[in-house]
C-alpha cells in the first residue's frame, strides 16, 4: 500500500529486487513500483508536484492526484 500526497493505493512491487519497507519512497509506474528512490529526491519531486498542483482548481487536483502515479511512500 502507498499513500501519494494522501491518496492510498495498492501497487505491485514485483519489479523492485530490494526489500521495500515501510517509509520507503518508490517510484510507481502504471501500478507498480519501479525502484526506491532516496528521500531528498522523492521530497523534491513532490515539492515540484505541489507547486504544479497550486495552479489547478479543486476538481483538477483531485482527478490528478487519483489518477497519477508519482513518488509515493509506502505505508
Amino acid at each position: 500500500m502507498v499513500d501519494t500526497m494522501g491518496v492510498k493505493r495498492k501497487v505491485g512491487i514485483d519489479f523492485i529486487a530490494d526489500e521495500v519497507k515501510e517509509g520507503d519512497y518508490v517510484l510507481i509506474h502504471i501500478g507498480y513500483a519501479m525502484n526506491i528512490i532516496d528521500e531528498e529526491d522523492a521530497l523534491a519531486s513532490i515539492e515540484t508536484y505541489k507547486e504544479i498542483l497550486a495552479l489547478m482548481d479543486e476538481e483538477q487536483k483531485r482527478r490528478v492526484i487519483e489518477e497519477d502515479d508519482n513518488c509515493s511512500a509506502v505505508t
